[in-house]
């Protein structure tokens, strides 16, 4: 029993830092219908430095982990894969991000490599653009 409660309280401590990824929009988008969160899309290329540079210095610092887990539904797409194609197929470059409701209104798109400060500037944008939102219904 003490070797099960160690191995549960070691996994929790190896994704408590880690950013809650879903590898699909349409998982994503019935999270976001049941949380009422918004869904931020990464695109990434597999051999792309900028999209690694962006993961590993932007958003997989400690605090920004913690915003992106709680108040946003995260997908992670391969810029190949066919939820690219199906929803996001004007992407031409990587990393691009979005940010999007549960119905696919874009609130905001990100193309190319940005670092932690500008990125908490586009997170102010998409507030707002969502509380705009709120208020016109």
């Amino acid at each position: 029993m003490r070797i099960l409660f160690l191995s549960f309280l070691a996994t929790v401590v190896v994704f408590a830092g880690s950013l809650n990824w879903l590898g699909s929009v349409d998982q994503a988008r019935a999270e976001a219908k049941r949380s009422g969160k918004p869904i931020m899309v990464f695109i990434e290329a597999q051999h792309c430095p900028w999209c690694a540079k962006m993961l590993h210095q932007t958003l997989e610092e400690k605090d920004t982990i913690k915003v992106l887990n709680r108040d946003y539904v995260l997908v992670k797409l391969d810029i190949e894969s066919a939820d690219v194609q199906k929803y996001f197929s004007n992407t031409y470059m990587t990393p691009t991000t979005y940010f999007v409701t549960a119905n696919m209104q874009e609130l905001l798109r990100i193309d190319g490599f940005v670092n932690m400060d500008s990125f908490y500037w586009y997170l102010g944008d998409v507030d707002r653009k969502l509380k705009e939102l709120k208020g016109s219904k």
